[in-house]
């Protein structure tokens, strides 16, 4: 139960839903992550164009940001594509025979480079969102927040 106004939570639900919409375009599921009953982070699902499944998790904890401020979603997956290494991942991937069966290391390269241009896409809407939001969100207590991963998953399926 969240304890701010019910303007205020319709402004976080709405935000929420659209910035859900902005990662399902881009081809990429959300479940929220939750911790002790607290929803404290996202896992963002997708393929890259070569059909490895991979995705960043967005994680808020001990970080003073909050799952449920776009702003904050934005800056968490800006963190994540700035701390993205394409080689490093790759070699990872690559420890797998499986993997290296499939992909070489220049259709490793090439399909993790248009894996990092479609996160660079989608943090830029994700970016409008929150462009949109940022004042509508300013002066909300988010430590008073309180959505559970039930309604979070209701408002990633748009109901």
């Amino acid at each position: 139960m969240s304890k701010v106004s019910k303007r205020d939570l319709k402004v976080i639900e709405e935000s929420l839903t659209k910035v859900f919409e902005v990662f399902n375009i881009n081809g990429f599921g959300v479940a929220p992550n939750e911790e002790r009953g607290v929803v404290c982070g996202y896992e963002l699902d997708g393929f890259t164009g070569g059909g490895v499944n991979t995705g960043p998790f967005l994680d808020f904890r001990n970080k003073g940001m909050s799952a449920f401020n776009v702003v904050d979603i934005a800056a968490e997956l800006e963190s994540y594509i700035d701390d993205f290494d394409i080689d490093e991942t790759i070699d990872l991937y690559r420890e797998g025979e499986s993997y290296k069966k499939a992909f070489s290391i220049r259709q490793s390269l090439e399909d993790f480079e248009a894996y990092v241009k479609t996160l660079n896409k989608m943090f830029d809407e994700a970016e409008k969102v929150a462009s949109e939001y940022s004042d509508k969100l300013d002066g909300i207590d988010f430590d008073k927040v309180s959505l559970t991963k039930e309604q979070v998953e209701e408002l990633i399926c748009g109901e």
